[in-house]
């Protein structure tokens, strides 16, 4: 084996086993190529690492960038330059480390001057399939890019797997490489065969009653399989709150016609009781707590409850909700919902004079409202929006009661002969409406963003007491 033919890094340690001084990673400058080549050159030549006892011959500096300068110029030929040259130097810096500079000239590149780019069978009029085709990056006349080949096929491999074309096969899979005459010839052929389709759903668990999981997947047997919606289970799963591990397994018939992907769902009891409580300071508030409870699960029927109350000090501000759950026997994922109210805070009733910057207060007083809501809460799914559309139909009753007061020390001169209409009394509203509310996302992980957007219709009967 010649030293040419030594991975820097299999070589450097050789050196060190036979060293054993402290060491530091060799710094690696690159100049005359852009950054993807660069960090390539740099990644081809990472884990070299360096001690002044390993370089103090000028014969083992030599061989050492006889190394560098041949991984330089390997590092270089998946962007499509076979012909590249590198010269590379050594210096050690004041602090004793060393450091390589490689001055990288790229040299004529291959260029492609035939492509054959084909993808047949039912999958070729997927909209994924089509718009990846659609970004192929290779083209007639351009640098060849084997980086950007190996990435285009492995993205391919993705969105047949994710669309469900498990038998899909690789007709033509191929470069063609004259590098004496700078050329090179791609040649992917790709036969997707059927497209695989959803199968049965089963629940392994034994302490939830069947109808309450039934309608969880937003597919039914028969429909395309999309791995997007496998995902999706899962996390649909994992907002009803009652478990504490899930696990979705695929069971693939590949034989079937159409293939057929079963799935079997895994789930574990998670908390039946879950405590939150916080207690802060603020200046707008002064001192405030809040404590929630919420039992997941109640039965086998799928009702959850939970009670929360919070209290501030500045405005005595103290609130009492509640909320009781019951998902329905129906085919889509519906459920009954209760939700109570019951609110107390100190008002201050403000009045703005024309001229003046501040508001004068004129009265003040205690608001008491009681609200409870009954209604029926169906998730939808729409064609164009992997996020639920949320439909309630709801009764409503509302009973609220404000007595004001004029404050004691009211200056009515500065109302300038106006007479405020201070209010009071107690109404009681009941309401029939229909709301729906979308959440609108994009992006991923921490890049993730959106809003939401709500609509309603109602009537509402008042009635001052």
């Amino acid at each position: 084996m010649s030293w040419r033919s030594l991975p820097i890094a299999g070589w450097l340690a050789g050196v060190l086993m036979m060293h054993g001084a402290n060491a530091d990673q060799l710094a690696i400058e690159v100049t005359g190529v852009d950054t993807p080549a660069a960090n390539n050159i740099r990644a081809e030549l990472d884990g070299g690492w360096v001690s002044g006892g390993m370089l103090t011959s000028e014969r083992r500096r030599e061989r050492l960038l006889d190394i560098i300068e041949v991984g330089a110029v390997n590092a270089m030929r998946p962007f499509g330059y076979y012909a590249a040259q590198a010269t590379a130097t050594l210096r050690q810096q004041d602090d004793g480390s060393w450091r390589t500079e490689i001055a990288v000239q790229p040299g004529p590149p291959i260029v492609i001057d035939a492509l054959l780019l084909e993808i047949s069978g039912e999958g070729a009029g997927s909209p994924d399939l089509r718009a990846w085709e659609t970004r192929w990056p290779l083209h007639k006349g351009e640098v060849l890019n084997q980086v950007a080949w190996d990435a285009q096929l492995a993205q391919l491999r993705d969105l047949l797997e994710a669309d469900g074309y498990f038998n899909a096969t690789f007709v033509q899979q191929r470069i063609e490489l004259y590098a004496s005459e700078l050329r090179a010839a791609l040649f992917l052929e790709v036969q997707t065969g059927p497209r695989s389709v959803f199968g049965q759903v089963v629940f392994d668990q034994d302490f939830l009653a069947p109808y309450v999981l039934a309608p969880v997947p937003r597919f039914r047997s028969g429909e395309p399989y999309a791995q997007w919606q496998v995902d999706q289970l899962r996390t649909d799963l994992w907002k009803l709150g009652f478990f504490g591990a899930v696990n979705v397994s695929e069971e693939r018939s590949s034989g079937a016609s159409p293939p057929t992907v079963d799935l079997r769902v895994e789930v574990t009891p998670g908390k039946r009781n879950t405590h939150q409580g916080t207690l802060g300071y603020g200046t707008d508030t002064e001192w405030r707590a809040q404590y929630r409870w919420q039992r997941h699960l109640l039965s086998e029927r799928g009702d959850s409850l939970s009670l929360g109350t919070s209290w501030q000090k500045r405005t005595r501000k103290l609130l009492i909700t509640g909320e009781y759950r019951l998902p329905r026997r129906a085919r889509r994922q519906e459920y009954w919902l209760f939700s109570p109210t019951l609110a107390q805070e100190d008002q201050l009733f403000e009045l703005d004079i024309d001229g003046q910057d501040e508001k004068l207060p004129v009265a003040e007083g205690r608001l008491d409202e009681a609200f409870a809501r009954l209604g029926r809460v169906r998730l939808r799914n729409p064609r164009d929006s992997r996020e639920q559309l949320i439909e309630t139909i709801f009764l409503q009753f509302v009973s609220e009661d404000n007595e004001f007061a004029e404050i004691s020390d009211l200056d009515r001169s500065t109302l300038r002969n106006s007479t405020p209409l201070i209010p009071g009394g107690r109404v009681n509203s009941l309401a029939l409406g229909i709301e729906w509310d979308l959440p609108v996302l994009t992006g991923r992980g921490f890049d993730l963003s959106g809003h939401r957007q709500r609509a309603s219709l109602f009537t509402s009967s008042s009635r001052w007491a």
